[in-house]
């Protein structure tokens, strides 16, 4: 297989970079149980993972890239032999009657809901099944490793069923006799989202690897030999098992989710344990000396002397928490104010790292007074590798309450472009919606609406009065482009090669069905030419967050935004910053944290990575308290305004404020029983008026077909959309443009308002598309 060089070059930049992302959440201390391995050797490999690695999750997060490493691929690769082909050849043949079963239980669901396969089985996990076979192996072995494989993704969220969340019978079985039976053994986590450890935390060395895109099997194989060392730190707290998660937390109502924790989210939470926020061990030892703190009445600043005292390199990430009094307002135990990573350090090196902070970030929200307060009293500083270990260094007391008004940016009357104002209705409701297939092909449009890149999910509609302006095409992420690998190029144009939707989802179709759809593939023809897209698959956004490294996520965007310029993408619909709210939700490896302040910076890098390429901007979503898959369409979520600031807005503020994306995508579901995208206040006031965002906002992908029909509250409506200042209703369909049309004609619906969201529709087209000829 011949890479390409620019495939060579973006594999070169993450191969030297994955371990950043990886967490060790246990080590052994016995140097005789410790990784990692002087040379490559004889090692016994089990589990799902081995062979069925996962690189990234499902939906809209997966990368239809040129191949992907397994786990047993990468350890030989790396010099290994594995002693344990048998054990794995038989599992596969049990893994295929298990996924032969799912789906067949899929299809029965569908069925009985009279709904499509499809949309039941989109992000649907099948629980990995019980099993029994003997731990066998030939040879000589002199390690051995079990690696657990779980996968989630958009549409469904995930269970505590054993085989999903909670390990199996089997699993635990296994595990704790490879622990007895060898003295070099790891338990190796390919997951993008925490699975329940309980039973087996008695293992001496536990790996967090994560999905780390196309090279996830080589950059294990290189960390089980020292030739890259973990580096990364969790940035969600992952619970030992359903019980340490708190009560009476509402999550998964089908209606109605009240948000009753408030801002006593992930960390913040006193009844959430497990391994906590922040954690991360590496191969080697580190010693925090000369911790030093210079505080005034605007900023902290911190520094502290780092050394690694051990006998491997590493790097270490210096955390900052806050400690705020308890006032009126209530306040968790501590609060990420800051974080900074060394670069690597040798044994015996040392570094003096410095991070800082301003104290209106920590300020909170008082509804009462509806702007920003940092209350009276004693606010103590501290600082350490965890949330847990941090310890105080400093403390600053405020003699009285210190207010800061809400900052709006001066609103400018917007001003609507002439060419947008001489359109007559029929053009302005065409550009109000995304460029449609007439027809309304249902298959065409799930991630696929594309028409001027094969494969990219959609794109702005192109008949406006300048007739050499070209559309705004847009690719799903956020783990790297998602567009059809293969296409041809004929006299008509580029058409993808192979099915439509990815085989996650139309696995789930009967038989006869595939079979039908099959036959309206494109193939290649007379004056046809093949042609192919290859995207690189960088790591989930949870593994990025690991990282603590804003570097590092920069440089992912830089990958994306170089590929975007190179296929002629102007939109990435990524990276996408909800907060992950509950380990349950079947997108949270698409989320960078649980925390506003670490989701903010990683955002803002990759924002910063993509657009220093012309002409290419990202898209970040789902804007906004987008927290489940269950009917994530007609769910409503009630939160209170200051967890909603301090909590679930704060960290498009920061990505914004320190970025500006160039676009903004709306979530599917309700906030305070409106729709997130027919709100004015939460696109204008906020997200314009507070945040001073500049670029476009559009929907996400409306797709009536996939609304619960039996849901309580509504469907949103593209004329309340328009109306909010939402600019695009996205993929676009007959029906939405229909209704805007009425609506403009019958006078329901500013025609001046939907004039000024063409106006910044035509503005952020001329701005991508002419930098990026430049």
């Amino acid at each position: 297989m011949e890479l390409l060089n620019y495939e060579k070059e973006h594999l070169d930049i993450l191969r030297n970079c994955l371990a950043e992302c990886v967490v060790l959440l246990k080590k052994a201390a016995d140097k005789n149980r410790a990784f990692p391995l002087e040379q490559p050797c004889e090692i016994a490999v089990y589990g799902n993972g081995v062979r069925h690695t996962s690189m990234g999750g499902t939906g809209s997060g997966e990368v239809n890239t040129r191949f992907c490493i397994s786990i047993e691929e990468g350890l030989e690769q790396c010099g290994f032999r594995i002693t344990t082909k048998p054990w794995l050849d038989a599992y596969d043949a049990m893994h295929r009657q298990a996924e032969k079963d799912f789906i067949k239980e899929i299809r029965k669901r569908a069925r009985k809901k009279r709904t499509l396969a499809v949309f039941e089985g989109m992000g649907a996990v099948m629980p990995e099944p019980e099993y029994e076979l003997p731990l066998d192996t030939t040879g000589h072995p002199e390690a051995a490793i079990y690696v657990i494989s779980r996968i989630c993704g958009e549409g469904n969220d995930r269970t505590f069923a054993k085989g999903d969340m909670t390990l199996t019978d089997t699993e635990v079985r296994d595990i704790l006799l490879l622990q007895n039976r060898y003295e070099r053994f790891m338990l190796v986590l390919n997951v993008g989202a925490p699975v329940f450890l309980q039973p087996v935390l008695e293992v001496s060395n536990i790996l967090l690897l994560s999905q780390l895109g196309a090279e996830t099997g080589l950059a294990l194989g290189r960390l089980l030999l020292g030739i890259d060392v973990p580096s990364g730190h969790l940035a969600a707290t992952w619970p030992y098992s359903e019980a340490d998660l708190p009560v009476n937390w509402e999550f998964g109502n089908k209606d109605d989710t009240r948000y009753t924790e408030g801002i006593l989210v992930g960390y913040r939470n006193p009844e959430l344990h497990g391994f906590c926020f922040g954690h991360g061990l590496g191969y080697t030892v580190f010693r925090i000396s000369e911790k030093n703190t210079d505080i005034t009445e605007n900023t902290v600043t911190v520094s502290a002397r780092i050394e690694n005292t051990g006998t491997v390199k590493g790097k270490e990430v210096l955390q900052i928490y806050v400690r705020l009094p308890q006032g009126k307002l209530r306040q968790p135990d501590r609060v990420l104010a800051g974080f900074v990573k060394t670069r690597m350090l040798h044994p015996m090196e040392t570094e003096t790292v410095f991070a800082a902070f301003s104290w209106r970030e920590l300020a909170s929200y008082s509804v009462e007074k509806k702007r920003w307060v940092l209350e009276a009293g004693t606010y103590h500083i501290l600082i350490g590798t965890s949330c847990d270990t941090a310890e105080e260094v400093s403390e600053y007391v405020l003699d009285k309450d210190v207010e800061f008004e809400i900052e709006k940016q001066i609103p400018k009357k917007e001003e609507i472009d002439p060419q947008i104002a001489v359109l007559p209705d029929e053009e302005l409701a065409y550009l109000a919606v995304g460029a449609f297939d007439p027809r309304g092909r249902l298959l065409g449009i799930v991630g696929n609406a594309g028409k001027d890149v094969p494969g990219t999910a959609g794109q702005t509609y192109r008949r406006i009065a300048d007739p050499v302006m070209p559309p705004l095409v847009m690719a799903d992420g956020p783990a790297g482009l998602r567009l059809a690998k293969d296409y041809v190029q004929g006299k008509k144009g580029r058409k993808a090669m192979g099915p439509a939707m990815p085989e996650s989802t139309t696995q789930f179709l009967p038989p006869v069905v595939r079979w039908f759809l099959k036959l309206f593939e494109v193939r290649p023809g007379r004056g046809m030419e093949i042609r192919h897209q290859y995207a690189t698959a960088i790591p989930v956004a949870t593994a990025i967050a690991q990282s603590w490294n804003p570097d590092f996520a920069e440089q992912c965007g830089g990958i994306v935004g170089e590929e975007m310029l190179r296929f002629g993408v102007q939109l990435w619909l990524a990276p996408a910053m909800n907060i992950q709210r509950d380990p349950r939700c079947g997108r949270n490896f698409e989320y960078f944290s649980e925390d506003p302040l670490i989701t903010g910076k990683m955002a803002a890098a990759i924002t910063r990575g993509v657009q220093k390429y012309p002409g290419c901007g990202v898209t970040i979503k789902h804007f906004a308290a987008n927290n489940q898959e269950r009917n994530r369409f007609n769910n409503n979520s009630l939160v209170d305004e200051r967890t909603l600031r301090e909590i679930y807005l704060k960290g498009f503020g920061i990505c914004v404020q320190e970025a500006q994306p160039k676009a903004v995508m709306t979530s599917y579901n309700l906030l305070n029983g409106i729709h997130t995208n027919e709100r004015k206040d939460l696109i204008g006031d906020i997200l314009r008026g507070e945040f001073g965002f500049l670029g476009i906002v559009m929907t996400d992908w409306l797709i009536s077909a996939m609304y619960d029909k039996t849901a309580r509250h509504p469907d949103s409506s593209p004329v309340n959309i328009a109306a909010a200042g939402g600019d695009l209703v996205m993929p676009g369909s007959r029906e939405d443009y229909e209704k805007i049309l009425d609506a403009l004609k019958a006078g329901t619906l500013s025609r001046e308002q939907v004039q000024i969201n063409a106006t910044r529709l035509l503005k952020m087209t001329r701005e991508l598309q002419f930098s990026s000829r430049q």
